[in-house]
């Protein structure tokens, strides 16, 4: 079962910058994913996407969640 990603987890691993866009790294989490990396990483279609905790996310929903609390509608 899918664990919910709340803000205040996301806050612990992920600072975002509203004005650039970018997410970074709080933590180490792996060898290749360090505190301060900027996360860049695109899916096919452009979009960024982190994976959080085992699962993946488009950016700009973390950004919303990041924002605003909560998950946008899909």
């Amino acid at each position: 079962m899918k664990k919910k990603l709340t803000q205040k987890r996301l806050k612990e691993l992920l600072d975002y910058n509203e004005i650039t866009g970018l997410f970074v790294r709080k933590v180490d989490r792996k060898w290749n994913a360090k505190a301060g990396d900027i996360l860049n990483s695109t899916d096919s279609n452009g979009y960024i996407q982190v994976w959080i905790d085992g699962e993946r996310y488009r950016g700009h929903r973390l950004a919303w969640l990041y924002v605003h609390g909560y998950f946008p509608e899909v």
